[in-house]
């Protein structure tokens, strides 16, 4: 496959989930799976308050707890991609930031789609985390 037959095919598949989704389904895809990764990482990592025993579940745990875990994470992260996206929606952050021109060429305002993307994820990360810290106790590391 060319790479004008590849990015063909990706602006057919970003046409196709707007088409499906909206532009808000799509802002809901990018911030839940950079929250999800955010999440995973964190968990990866040891708290703060580590005294030199952190053990990850990670590592040491049993590959079904470890994919419930996942599953749970990535279910927490689209709803609070929901409520980011709710945020910017509110905020009018989300208006024309995507526009397929004359049903050809997706464009793309990539300053003000940073720009939204940036200042809505700083507000997240003052809550991230108390995130991170509900699920170590839930799942108890």
């Amino acid at each position: 496959m060319s790479e004008d037959d590849t990015t063909r095919k990706q602006e057919e598949n970003i046409r196709s989930f707007l088409d499906e989704h909206g532009q808000e389904g799509l802002y809901v895809l990018i911030f839940r799976n950079l929250i999800y990764r955010f999440v995973i990482q964190e968990l990866k990592s040891p708290p703060e308050s580590d005294d030199g025993d952190f053990v990850s579940i990670f590592r040491q745990g049993d590959p079904e707890t470890i994919q419930s875990l996942k599953n749970d994470i990535r279910e927490r992260s689209e709803h609070w991609a929901r409520d980011l996206v709710s945020g910017l929606k509110d905020d009018g952050e989300l208006d024309g930031l995507f526009e397929l021109e004359g049903g050809q060429d997706l464009e793309v305002d990539s300053d003000r789609f940073q720009h939204a993307i940036h200042e809505k994820f700083i507000e997240w990360h003052e809550d991230s985390d108390d995130i991170v810290q509900e699920v170590r106790e839930e799942y108890d590391f």
